[in-house]
């Protein structure tokens, strides 16, 4: 099986309850994801979905880190120059 690089939005989507569609399907997909061991996230995929989650959806930056924590149990990549 490939693997699935996912973008800031998806686990923004899995966070923003807002719009209950959208998270569900956003949560699901991390969820299979996260099961089938396909999922790689950045590291400033990481950091864009603190500045989000802490700013526009209004979360703690104590629960943003505890998601942050979650969201690292996927294949993390460093962005660097190269």
């Amino acid at each position: 099986m490939s693997r699935v690089f996912l973008d800031t939005n998806v686990p923004v989507y899995a966070a923003d309850n807002r719009d209950p569609a959208k998270q569900r399907l956003a949560h699901r997909l991390l969820t299979d994801l996260h099961h089938e061991h396909r999922g790689v996230l950045s590291t400033q995929v990481l950091q864009e979905f603190f500045v989000v989650a802490t700013g526009k959806l209004g979360i703690s930056p104590e629960k943003a880190r505890q998601l942050v924590g979650m969201l690292a149990d996927f294949e993390v990549v460093a962005v660097g120059v190269p």
